[in-house]
């Protein structure tokens, strides 16, 4: 049996938090967080798959709360506010040693995804499955299908890291093992339990 594990990137990989976002807006554009996040969370999707550009996806957000023509706020917000979650780092590494494969699996905007291959961030890692360039996007089913048909019959075993409860919920559907990720969760003896199994 192949295994791999696959990583999400913002909440995990990178250290990034959508409510460093939300206070940025509301404090920009005098919008309630709660009106923000519902209009944000209806609408991600669609940037996400590269449907529509950072202006177009503001501008419906945030209709009726702005006339502001500076609508690129995520990625150079993102570019002064992420770090690299140091934790996940090392045990990538663990996993390069014992040469168990690994890649990312990340709803991710196609700057912010530029701006982090200009790092030297995804040199290491060989399989990666970005929503803007798959034009599908977490937690669609649709994603999820596309991954397994992308590794199966190379790897039939997949453990999905990812901090959004939603997107586990929909890889646990196809069979993906799962952790659910926060700074607290104890990610190296959970990696090790699924490549024992």
């Amino acid at each position: 049996m192949s295994k791999i594990v696959l990583f999400d990137l913002g909440g995990v990989l990178v250290n990034w938090k959508d409510e460093w976002l939300f206070a940025e807006i509301t404090k920009q554009f005098d919008i309630e967080h709660d009106v923000l996040k519902s209009r944000f969370d209806q609408n991600i999707g669609s940037l996400f798959t590269g449907k529509v550009t950072e202006e177009n996806f503001w501008q419906v957000v945030l209709d009726g709360y702005t006339n502001s023509k500076n609508y690129i706020i995520i990625d150079s917000l993102f570019s002064t506010k992420y770090s690299i979650n140091e934790n996940i780092l090392y045990e990538i590494s663990i996993l390069k040693k014992t040469n168990v494969a690994y890649g990312l699996l990340s709803n991710i905007t196609a700057p912010t995804r530029k701006f982090l291959d200009q790092t030297g961030l995804f040199n290491d890692f060989k399989i990666s499955f970005f929503s803007d360039l798959l034009g599908l996007a977490k937690p669609e089913p649709e994603i999820y299908q596309y991954v397994l048909n992308s590794l199966y019959p190379e790897y039939d075993s997949i453990l999905f890291v990812d901090d959004k409860e939603e997107n586990i919920t929909a890889a646990q559907k196809f069979g993906f093992e799962t952790i659910l990720y926060s700074p607290e969760t104890e990610i190296g003896s959970k990696i090790a339990q699924f490549l024992n199994k």
